[in-house]
Parts: C-alpha cells; structure tokens; sequence
C-alpha cells in the first residue's frame, strides 16, 4: 500500500468513526447539505476576529479547519422533515480541529449534557422561543434534516465562544456495526472491567469488536449511575484510537466501497471526496482528546453538565486564537 493510500484510509476511518461514536450509525445524505439558517439571525464574522483577554489582545488562528461530529439516536433516516422535538438526540458530539501550520490534529469531546441555551423551533422552522437544555437537544429541537444541523452547530459555536464551525459529519444508530466489520473490527485491551456489557470484556483481555459488541462498546451506559456518560466518553476514545491502528494496516479503496452503500442512508455531510482528501494532510497518531471543562450535576429528574465558562474560555484562547503581534 502506498503512504498516500495508508494516510487516506486513517483519515477516512477517523471521520467515520467518531460519527458512530455516538451511538450512531444510520443515515448519510450523500451530497453536500448547505446549511443556512431558516428565519433566525446567526450572521456573524468570526474569521479575523479580535478578542481581548487579561490585557492582551488575540486573534483568531485562521490555519484551523473546525469539523463538527454528531452521532444522533434515532434509526430514522436523517434527511427528511421531522416535528420539531423527534428529529433525535445528539448523543456524541465531537469537535476535529485541523491545523494547517503544523498539520496536527485534536479532538474535543462536548458532554451531552452541557446546560446552553436551546432554540425551540416551530414546523415552520421559526424559533418561538429560547430556553436553557442539554446541548444534546437542539439537534431534536429543530425540524430534522440540513436545519437541525445548522441549528446543532450554531448551539455548538456559542458554546466556544463563537469560534466557526466550517464542515459537519452527522450519522444515526443504524450503522455503527456495519462500518466496523467493514475494516474487520477492531482489538482493544480492557482497562477495566466491562463485563456489564459483555462476558470477554474482563479487565486486561483483549477483545476483539466485531459484529454487535461495536455498538454495545460504544453506546452502553447505565442510565440509574450517575454520570454515566463519562464512562462511555471513555470507552469511545479507546475505540477511535483502536480504529485508527486498524486502519493503518487496510486499505483505503475497500473500506469506501465497503461503505458506499451506506451513503444516501447513514450520513448528512457537507465534506465531498477532496474534503476527505483534505484530510490525509494530517497527523492523527497520538492526537490529543480534551474534555469541556465543568462538573455534572444531578437533578430531581436529569443529570445536568455545568461548564465552567472562565476555563473554557481559556482553553478557547489558547487553542483557537494566537496573540496579535
């Protein structure tokens, strides 16, 4: 195999991947999805922006490539019109920034969780009004399809502070095993003991994620623990970087066809076949996974995810922007 193709198929896998991360895996609108929104006002420039932070004034990094991952919880197809409040939940959200200058690669991982503020739309695709949520229901909030996914990305760029989002890869539930037996699955070595979910996962064993256990692997909490979702986010960064060491050994050209007949059904993106070879220009080994700052919190009736905006907000400056000569 050619380093081209090698670089090709990690990178592939890479994006795939953190789709179905998210208890996804069902829908893919091939063509690119323009995402515009419908009747609110969300115009802004954040590329070349100026902030000023403890008496020093920064810049926003135009090298980075900001693309937004979402695995939705439905089984549904994702490209088509849906009541406001069943289009799904984003239950993965990922962030992969791009740097151009040094070609390195990093991930930020968004509880499900997190209290913002959500945009509750009508079937017309109005907002009727504005209320506090966990981030993961703007995407069900909106009217399914190219809306709910500018309505998640704009609910994800106010979080960060307004930094930009430019792609966006968004997957269902319905094909996370199929894209995995696809590369012939993967091995990962147990850090702990995960027999909740299936008998081989004991503590230390390696076990190899075929057929069903991807989704399991993947997707399993408990929903009467508290914070749950800690453990699968866990369990998810194991499996990309399981999925990346796979990938280094395959090939680029069968894992796509493996896939193809998936697209039109499993996955809305805006990222066409020079988007993906965009991305062999990276480097993913070793790539850094940050978590949103904050704590979760338990409610009378849910579990809330309470950012902690002022080390967010640090954590934006140093990783978006670059102090301004």
């Amino acid at each position: 195999m050619s380093k081209k193709s090698l670089i090709a198929c990690i990178c592939t896998t890479l994006v795939v991947v953190l789709l179905f991360l998210a208890y996804f895996a069902g829908l893919f609108g091939r063509k690119t999805v323009e995402v515009e929104p419908i009747s609110t006002e969300y115009h802004r420039q954040y590329i070349g922006d100026f902030i000023e932070n403890n008496g020093h004034v920064y810049q926003y990094n135009t090298d980075l490539t900001n693309i937004l991952f979402l695995g939705i919880d439905t089984e549904d197809t994702l490209n088509r019109f849906t009541n406001p409040a069943y289009a799904g939940q984003s239950d993965a959200i990922y962030l992969l920034t791009l740097d151009r200058s040094n070609n390195e690669a990093r991930f930020l991982q968004i509880n499900r969780n997190a209290m913002v503020d959500i945009d509750i739309f009508d079937p017309d695709g109005n907002v009727m009004l504005t209320m506090p949520g966990q981030i993961c229901l703007q995407y069900a909030y909106g009217t399914g399809s190219a809306q709910s996914v500018w309505a998640a990305k704009k609910s994800v760029s106010n979080l960060l502070f307004d930094i930009p989002i430019d792609s966006y890869f968004v997957m269902n539930l319905e094909g996370i095993n199929t894209i995995n037996d696809a590369i012939n699955g993967v091995y990962i070595t147990m850090p702990q003991d995960y027999t909740v979910i299936d008998s081989s996962m004991r503590q230390g064993a390696r076990v190899h994620i075929i057929g069903n256990l991807a989704e399991r692997f993947v997707r399993y909490r408990d929903i009467n623990e508290f914070n749950s979702v800690a453990d699968r986010m866990e369990r998810q960064v194991l499996y990309i970087e399981a999925l990346l060491e796979n990938f280094s050994q395959g090939s680029t050209y069968d894992f796509y066809y493996a896939i193809e007949p998936l697209f039109d059904d499993v996955i809305l993106t805006n990222l066409d076949w020079h988007g993906f070879d965009e991305l062999t220009n990276y480097n993913y080994h070793n790539c850094r996974v940050d978590a949103l700052p904050g704590e979760e919190v338990a409610t009378d009736n849910w579990e809330e995810f309470h950012v902690d905006n002022d080390a967010l907000e640090q954590y934006v400056i140093e990783n978006f922007y670059v102090l301004s000569e």
